[in-house]
């Protein structure tokens, strides 16, 4: 309540100041476990980003993601997955908050990117790396300089939350020098910390999970995916990502799709094309009131260690809320 903004609430609004001047935090994501540290400033020893001390730890609480793991830094570039895109937005100019919190003009690349839910993240790269700016050469000059560095994500709250602005600073690389960073929870637990869960329950099965979504508590966002604006655009720039090609001729020739297609009809299935790797047949049984669905995955290698396909899942939504978890917990009917 303290950080409830009071221009809004007199207008019957909700918003909040983060202006954390007198305390930080620090969220590590690690493997299924999601940790969130807060630290308390000391007047004889202040706080710096990227602190390591553990002793500085003022709380930590913890949640069990159970299968979410950990986002995979280009996560926001491409699609790959299924139920998941990304739209390629090119250069824009973008005012970026820097190290001094100076309001700088930035040249920027811009994604967007949607996930499972019906909402969308959009990130800003740095457009000119120093090295451009300067006109030098990338021989003899610090990687660093050499990097197009996150500037700004804009994120959604997907029904659990506001949408924020995070802004990134004081980038660096990481070394095998810089393990104390991802140990936090591991030292402090160590002194004698104890990470207590977020959701305050006894560790059971319900506490374990991506947060649950009551369908009442439900907080809307700006940045839900609007059908007349967006557009599939994947482009990562990577050295080792090469543009899809087009090829001629009919659209279904690439995969077999007009063979699966008429196999389908003969057998009285209907056929759904989810993606171009995805097709999906189905047959109503009336006699016994079930259907039966069939997965065809195109170009998909197995695992090369379990020679398993990707994991997927499947439900059906109670309203039209498209939400990454099913809404008021449990399991989709």
């Amino acid at each position: 309540e303290e950080d409830i903004d009071p221009d809004f609430a007199e207008k019957g609004l909700l918003g909040c100041w983060k202006n954390q001047t007198d305390y930080m935090t620090t969220m590590l994501h690690l493997g299924n476990m999601m940790y969130f540290l807060s630290y308390r400033d000391n007047v004889t020893d202040a706080l710096r980003p990227g602190e390591t001390d553990p002793s500085k730890i003022d709380e930590c609480i913890s949640i069990d993601l159970a299968v979410i793991g950990n986002i995979r830094p280009d996560w926001f570039l491409d699609k790959r997955g299924d139920d998941t895109d990304v739209q390629y937005l090119g250069n824009q100019h973008v005012y970026y908050s820097d190290e001094n919190r100076t309001s700088v003009p930035k040249l920027v690349k811009q994604w967007r990117k949607k996930d499972f839910a019906s909402q969308y993240f959009v990130m800003s790269m740095m457009g000119n790396p120093p090295n451009r700016l300067e006109n030098n050469a990338t021989d003899n000059i610090p990687v660093e300089d050499t990097l197009h560095w996150p500037l700004i994500l804009n994120i959604p709250g997907e029904g659990f939350g506001d949408d924020q602005l995070q802004v990134y600073r004081n980038h660096a690389l990481l070394t095998d020098d810089d393990d104390d960073l991802f140990t936090l929870v591991q030292r402090y637990e160590a002194m004698g910390g104890v990470c207590g869960n977020a959701r305050g329950g006894d560790d059971d099965a319900s506490d374990i999970g991506p947060p649950v979504l009551e369908e009442e508590a439900y907080i809307p966002s700006d940045l839900e995916v609007d059908p007349n604006s967006w557009v599939s655009n994947e482009y990562t720039f990577s050295p080792v990502w090469q543009v899809p090609t087009q090829e001629m001729g009919d659209e279904n020739d690439d995969d077999g799709g007009d063979d699966a297609a008429s196999a389908a009809a003969s057998s009285g299935k209907a056929t759904t094309r989810v993606s171009d790797r995805l097709t999906v047949q189905s047959c109503h049984d009336t006699a016994t009131n079930t259907i039966d669905l069939s997965f065809h995955f195109h170009d998909i290698a197995p695992s090369s260690t379990t020679a398993l396909l990707p994991w997927m899942a499947i439900g059906y939504r109670s309203s039209d809320v498209c939400a990454m978890t099913p809404l008021e917990g449990g399991s989709t009917p």
